[in-house]
């Protein structure tokens, strides 16, 4: 084979490989370099530490579940992380016309199905104090993945979840 052709197959598979290389890098997401990491945390107010942490950005969706005491039924808050490193209450979900009344006695909710009631609130809160049930366990849903509170705290516990931009 002589030089000349290849060469031309070696700058035929470079420009096939530069283009990959291209497009590759367009589809990729990589983070921002301004951005910073922040987490999700929960916190024990009793043992005064970081029980759990889980990386989250800005925009990203957060539930907490659990199972109402007082009427026995599911309930879920649906957070979205701020870029100012609050979490905005976007919705309360209440499995029953009267857990829903409990919380809002103006009625300002409506029925989604299934027996469950939804109200979009919005407002922003820096953290979210709860205690650990006693007989029903907290869930963290963040990323597809959910965590269960009673891994790390006891019935009762005094909690906190916040997000940070500083590794706690």
């Amino acid at each position: 084979m002589n030089t000349h052709k290849l060469f031309q197959k070696k700058i035929f598979f470079s420009v096939i490989l530069f283009t990959l290389l291209c497009i590759v890098a367009q589809t990729v997401p990589l983070p921002a370099a301004d951005a910073p990491q922040k987490y999700l945390v929960l916190y024990s107010r009793e043992k005064r530490r970081v029980l759990w942490r889980e990386p989250v950005a800005t925009g990203d969706t957060v539930q907490l579940r659990f199972i109402m005491s007082l009427y026995k039924v599911p309930q879920w808050e649906v957070y979205t992380v701020d870029k100012d490193n609050v979490l905005i209450v976007e919705k309360m979900i209440c499995g029953s016309y009267e857990a829903m009344q409990y919380f809002d006695k103006l009625n300002q909710f409506y029925a989604i199905g299934n027996g469950m009631y939804e109200r979009i609130l919005g407002n922003k809160t820096q953290t979210v104090r709860f205690r650990m049930g006693f007989k029903a366990d907290h869930c963290v849903l963040v990323h597809g993945k959910e965590f269960y509170v009673s891994n790390v705290a006891h019935a009762g516990e005094a909690l906190s979840l916040y997000i940070t931009a500083k590794l706690p």
